[in-house]
């Protein structure tokens, strides 16, 4: 079986994605995401904080950023495996 698993910093994202609830902008992409998730897969939908992924919040400014709908990099970008390790570790003392 196959695995997904959806992680969003917004919680109305997370909200469209499994509300039955159809009232949710960007119907094409919500509706997406949902046959995606009713396929025969293990999936998984959940909110993170923002705080918690920095490597992915800097891939969204990234993105934010470019001319391109679509950009495929074929080596992690100078920095990111920096904050891949700090996102990695706990947050909280032990």
């Amino acid at each position: 079986a196959s695995h997904l698993l959806l992680e969003s910093d917004s919680k109305v994202v997370v909200q469209a994605c499994t509300s039955e609830d159809g009232n949710y902008g960007n119907y094409a992409l919500t509706s997406r995401i949902k046959e995606i998730l009713h396929m025969n897969w293990t999936a998984h939908v959940t909110h993170i904080y923002r705080e918690s992924s920095t490597a992915i919040h800097a891939l969204a400014i990234l993105a934010r950023s470019q001319k391109h709908v679509l950009q495929v990099h074929t080596a992690p970008l100078i920095g990111l495996v920096a904050l891949l390790d700090t996102d990695s570790r706990p947050t909280y003392a032990m």
